[in-house]
């Protein structure tokens, strides 16, 4: 599959030349939502897609084979998309090779900052390194969320292809570092993850923000964010929209035993088309229905308990609400 892209050696100079932004963490904390805001300034060049991931790649290739086959196919959608195959870029999807991370970037023009948004960045060893390899000068967007609540919404958001897990096991498994849940609580290790970033660049490049105040006040936020990537702070934007909001099956033992006889296949194959949306929202709930028991949040927040307050001191910010 060839890209074609004539101004190859012209973009390359330009990505670097201009102000250099990424959007790298945390997951589950408003990043989706975010890079769209800022993507709608007209100083802002964002990145197409969402999580990309080139940085990370030496980590995503390193994953249990059925991940990176899940990995290397959303590679191939981004390709496919660059070489005109398909109409839409995808939602989201991974650059692996310099060549289709720079041409990602093709319609730039005179934007004065250039952003991306790759929440693998923020956990994986060896982003913050390569990051400075390619852009000496980036400046980091980081949005933090009580890690708690973050690990919740992380074990939410898995509701619909696990619908039989509970909470109480995803946190045993993420304690005895077993199928993947010990990673998903290392994210939430704030204050390691912002060290390794603090070793290869310096404390100022950095705009780091809580959650909770962009849930307050998004527009602030972003007002913040777009000044400190020295574009104009005042450019109206569009915080009014609800994004990336997972739902949850409302009968899991139901949605798990249509998982398990093809799921959508079946649901495409055998009902008729004006009654799929009609059965999507009996199966689908809102995500706000379910909340963490008190004996979680303890069991959780006894774990980030240093994590958090090391973070603290970090970004010099009080933290103590997220240790209730």
């Amino acid at each position: 599959m060839t890209l074609h892209n004539e101004r190859g050696l012209a973009r390359g100079d330009a990505l670097v030349a201009r102000a250099r932004f990424f959007v790298v963490g945390v997951p589950k904390a408003g990043t989706t939502a975010l890079c769209q805001f800022l993507g709608q300034h007209p100083e802002i060049f964002m990145c197409p897609i969402k999580e990309p991931s080139f940085f990370a790649t030496r980590e995503l290739l390193a994953f249990e084979p059925e991940s990176r086959r899940s990995i290397e196919a959303k590679s191939v959608a981004v390709e496919r998309w660059l070489a005109g195959e398909t109409p839409h870029p995808p939602e989201d999807g991974f650059a692996l090779e310099w060549r289709h991370y720079e041409a990602l970037f093709r319609d730039l023009r005179d934007e004065r900052a250039i952003g991306e948004g790759s929440m693998a960045y923020w956990w994986a060893p060896g982003a913050p390194r390569a990051i400075r390899e390619k852009f000496p000068d980036a400046r980091f967007v980081v949005m933090l969320r009580n890690p708690a609540d973050r690990f919740f919404s992380q074990y939410l958001a898995t509701r619909w292809t696990s619908p039989l897990l509970t909470f109480g096991d995803c946190i045993a498994l993420g304690l005895e570092r077993r199928d993947g849940w010990g990673a998903v609580l290392d994210v939430g290790h704030y204050a390691a993850h912002l060290q390794r970033f603090f070793t290869y660049f310096p404390r100022e490049r950095f705009s780091i923000h809580l959650y909770e105040d962009f849930c307050a006040n998004p527009r602030a936020v972003c007002r913040g964010i777009l000044a400190f990537l020295g574009v104009d702070p005042d450019h109206p934007i569009d915080v009014s929209r609800r994004i990336n909001e997972p739902h949850l099956p409302r009968l899991p033992v139901l949605h798990a035993a249509l998982r398990a006889i093809g799921g959508s296949r079946v649901l495409s194959k055998w009902v008729p088309r004006d009654w799929r949306d009609p059965l999507r929202r009996v199966f689908r709930g809102q995500r706000s229905r379910e909340v963490m028991s008190p004996a979680d949040r303890r069991v959780l927040l006894e774990h980030y308990r240093d994590e958090i307050q090391k973070t603290a001191e970090l970004i010099d910010r009080d933290l103590s609400s997220w240790l209730r």
